[in-house]
């Protein structure tokens, strides 16, 4: 099922909701910088998926999300930063 973003006038009360969630998850982001590079990128998918409006995208970018949080954990018991 695919839905169509509206313009922000015609968003129900919860996509407003969501919608202002999105934006303070976006500003908490830029205030604090993820230094490592595969959990900056899991963080980058996590901000993708929350502005995403079709389940086929999210489930990708859940899928790439799990690899890079599993290459940050092999990456930790083998000693890394």
């Amino acid at each position: 099922m695919r839905t169509q973003r509206q313009a922000p006038s015609a968003l129900s009360p919860s996509e407003r909701a969501i919608a202002a969630r999105i934006d303070g998850i976006a500003s908490a982001a830029d205030a604090l910088p993820i230094r490592d590079p595969d959990l900056a990128e899991v963080m980058e998918l996590l901000h993708r998926m929350a502005a995403c409006y079709s389940a086929v995208p999210v489930q990708w970018m859940a899928g790439d999300a799990i690899k890079k949080l599993r290459a940050y954990a092999a990456k930790q018991s083998k000693g890394g930063v």
